[in-house]
């Protein structure tokens, strides 16, 4: 990551007005556990490169979640001295409410190439895909060989990080204090409430996946979001899974047809600035395999999805979400409402249901997922006051142009030891490996230096980054937006490196024959000379 590419990524997380404050994905619109790390990575090198944290620097972070501990590990690979506070009494707080949930690390990623990867491939707490209880413990065990040297403190309350325009900026907290420069602000998005005592929190245990001995039960979904959307299929389809569900679908060849289809959508801006071009274009998408599938694992439960818009295939949710949400209404799976909720109250065993615009109903169960109370707004309300026109753009803007959550650190910046020479070592890498500004297209624009920089060694890298490279759709919206480069220069082929090693190869060689001919010449004419001179 070079000095322009590392001044946009501190643009896209700086707080405007307060120098040295950044906010880590709590405002950003496709957020993923996979993708947060990857934003704490990104701010990471972008602090180095953009030569903001320095060796031995002091650096507070706020949030010991997946993103502030990555984010963490990143600055302790490239030598800082990081405080992280967390209000809770132990890191990954949110992993520990008991979710039976399914964590992958990109299958959000799809339709894209590259989502079926297993592992996340970061250079610090990496984690394969598991149930929640399993990436919690490889987190665990990543941050322990990660941390130390961290000085982690648990049980924080309230926290003041100074006022706008102070640099450097005192951090203090109930048992102690801290002066610096930087302070990272990775808060999360915060818990939903839940008003009923059956109601769950999107990270709580629940028993969404379980059948009743008593038989099915009538739910209400309230929400057109991922949360609901996820746990509208839950409800509908047995054993449920994203990944599992996606692998069998894409067994099918005319898969990639519809994979194209949704590419050409995701790609278009003017689809996806407008709610209803947007829903009837995943609405009209026909997998008559997937509906038959649907049926065929369906559950008993009779199930309602409630929403404001009648547009419910929307941004809120991610392509996948929206299509298999498009597939389940074509299997007749559940029945959807256009309405707001009045009320919600218990009233002999049942959930009873007042809305705005229709009749009140009964309901077994009923699950809001409306959105999260926001964490940043209620620990830092100046700072969320700030951000807050940035994170209504944000909302709106097409979902591949969210380039927060691709990897733009060099391969290798992070593969340091944590020792102070880290920084060093992170800066000579990119200055080693980053063509200069004015050879590249569009220097200004947010890209990597090439697709082999994208960190990560394996073929998989390669592989995904060449795809990334050739995209078709991502073509388009560099043309919707005015020529702003989205996709990294193509990267050199294995093949190409391979035919460059055997010339190399060839010509040492050749060089090696020319030098023992010269050397034998030499040799034979000095006895030759010698014989002259004795008959002599």
């Amino acid at each position: 990551m070079d000095a322009p590419q590392a001044a946009i990524v501190l643009e896209s997380m700086a707080v405007p007005n307060w120098p040295g404050v950044y906010v880590l994905g709590c405002i950003d619109r496709r957020v993923t556990i996979y993708s947060q790390q990857v934003r704490g990575l990104n701010l990471a090198a972008a602090l180095v490169a953009g030569e903001q944290v320095s060796v031995d620097d002091d650096v507070v972070v706020v949030g010991a979640g997946a993103a502030g501990l990555t984010c963490a590990a990143g600055l302790r690979r490239l030598g800082a001295k990081v405080t992280v506070l967390e209000k809770n009494s132990t890191i990954l707080s949110l992993f520990r409410l008991g979710s039976q949930r399914w964590l992958h690390p990109g299958v959000y990623d799809w339709p894209l190439d590259g989502w079926n990867r297993d592992r996340a491939g970061l250079p610090v707490l990496d984690w394969e895909h598991g149930q929640v209880n399993s990436v919690l413990r490889q987190l665990e065990d990543a941050w322990e060989q990660e941390g130390d040297g961290a000085n982690l403190c648990f049980d924080v309350g309230l926290i003041g990080i100074g006022d706008a325009g102070e640099q450097p900026r005192r951090v203090t907290w109930e048992t102690g204090t801290a002066r610096t420069r930087t302070v990272i602000l990775a808060v999360g998005f915060g818990l939903e409430p839940t008003p009923l005592a059956d109601e769950r929190s999107y990270w709580e245990a629940d028993s969404f996946d379980y059948d009743r001995k008593d038989g099915p039960q009538r739910w209400l979904v309230s929400g057109c979001g991922d949360g609901a959307l996820t746990d509208l299929f839950r409800l509908c389809i047995q054993d449920f899974r994203h990944d599992r569900v996606l692998l069998d679908f894409t067994e099918d060849q005319r898969m990639g047809e519809l994979r194209e289809q949704i590419r050409q959508i995701e790609a278009n801006a003017s689809i996806q600035r407008d709610p209803a071009k947007l829903h009837d274009a995943y609405e009209h998408l026909n997998a008559p395999w997937v509906v038959e599938a649907m049926q065929q694992r369906a559950r008993s439960h009779n199930v309602t999805l409630v929403a404001p818009t009648a547009d419910f295939l929307n941004a809120q949710a991610s392509p996948l979400n929206r299509f298999l949400a498009g597939q389940l209404f074509r299997a007749r799976r559940f029945r959807f409402l256009q309405d707001r909720l009045k009320s919600v109250d218990r009233a002999n065993g049942k959930v009873v249901v007042r809305f705005k615009n229709s009749a009140v109903q009964h309901f077994d169960r009923i699950q809001r997922r409306h959105g999260p109370e926001s964490a940043l707004a209620s620990g830092f309300p100046a700072i969320a006051e700030a951000v807050e026109k940035d994170r209504r753009d944000r909302q709106v803007r097409p979902t591949l142009t969210d380039q927060t959550r691709d990897r733009f650190w060099v391969a290798g910046a992070f593969g340091e030891p944590r020792t102070p020479g880290g920084v060093a070592a992170a800066r000579a890498a990119a200055a080693r490996t980053s063509p200069r500004r004015e050879q590249r297209p569009n220097a200004g624009a947010f890209q990597p230096d090439s697709a082999n920089h994208i960190a990560g060694s394996t073929q998989l890298d390669r592989d995904a980054a060449a795809a990334f490279v050739d995209d078709p759709n991502l073509a388009r919206v560099e043309d919707e937006l005015g020529g702003v480069r989205i996709r990294p220069s193509r990267p050199a082929s294995p093949d190409a490196e391979g035919s460059q090693f055997e010339s190399a190869s060839r010509n040492e060689s050749q060089g090696q024959t020319l030098l023992a001919s010269t050397l034998i010449v030499v040799i034979v004419g000095c006895l030759v000379l010698l014989i002259v001179i004795w008959s002599l």
